[in-house]
C-alpha cells in the first residue's frame, strides 16, 4: 500500500474508531495530514498493522507533539483546506487552540515522560484478536530502541474501555489534566523495562 493510502486509511480508522475525541470532527483530510506529519517527523512514529492489504490497526506516538504540529505547517495549503470547514465554527477554534496550548506545554509538564502515545485504534472486525496488544508492544520496542524508558497516555476520563486497556497493558494513572476546558483526562504512565 502506498504511504498516502496508508495515511488516509489510518485517518478513516481514527474517525470511525475514536469517535469521542475532538480530532475526528476535523475530518479525514485533517487526520490524513496529521498522520503524514507523525510518520515523517523523526521523533514520532506511526506503526500500522495490515491484513490482506488493508489497515486493521495502528498506534501513533511522539517525543514532541509540538514538532508534529510544526511539521503539519510545512503543508500550509492542505492544512488550510482541511481546516476550512471549521472556520465558521467558533467552538472548534477554541478546541484547536486548547490542543495547540497542550502541545506546546505538554513536554514541560513536570513528572511526565516526554514520549506520548497519541492514538491507537483497531478496526471492529479485528477487535478481540490481540491486535491492539501487539501494536502496543511494538510501540514499547520502538521506544526502547530510542532509549526511552517511559511514555505517557492522555485519555478522557469517561473512556472506560480505553482506560481498562491501558491498565491491562501495565500503564498506571498518574494525574488528571484538562486538555479541553471542563473535560477531565487521565494521564497514564507506562514504564518500559
Amino acid at each position: 500500500m502506498h504511504a498516502t493510502e496508508v495515511y488516509k486509511s489510518v485517518a478513516k480508522l481514527h474517525k470511525k474508531s475514536i469517535e469521542q475525541g475532538f480530532l475526528p470532527i476535523l475530518g479525514v483530510r485533517f487526520l490524513t495530514l496529521l498522520y503524514w506529519a507523525i510518520d515523517t517527523e523523526k521523533d514520532s512514529v506511526l506503526i500500522v498493522e495490515e491484513s490482506d492489504g488493508d489497515v486493521v490497526g495502528f498506534v501513533s506516538a511522539s517525543l514532541s507533539l509540538r514538532l508534529v504540529i510544526k511539521r503539519m505547517l510545512y503543508r500550509p495549503i492542505p492544512l488550510f483546506c482541511a481546516l476550512l470547514p471549521s472556520v465558521v465554527m467558533i467552538g472548534r477554534w477554541v478546541k484547536i487552540f486548547e490542543v495547540l496550548q497542550y502541545a506546546t506545554s505538554s513536554n514541560s509538564l513536570e513528572g511526565f515522560p516526554k514520549a506520548e502515545l497519541l492514538s491507537i485504534a483497531v478496526t471492529p472486525s479485528y477487535r478481540g484478536k490481540k491486535v491492539a496488544d501487539k501494536l502496543y508492544e511494538k510501540l514499547k520496542i520502538h521506544f526502547k530502541s530510542k532509549n526511552v524508558n517511559a511514555f505517557c497516555i492522555v485519555v478522557g476520563s469517561s473512556l472506560k474501555n480505553a482506560r481498562s486497556f491501558y491498565k491491562r497493558m501495565g500503564a498506571h494513572p498518574s494525574a488528571k489534566i484538562e486538555v479541553h476546558a471542563g473535560e477531565c483526562s487521565v494521564v497514564y504512565k507506562q514504564k518500559i523495562s
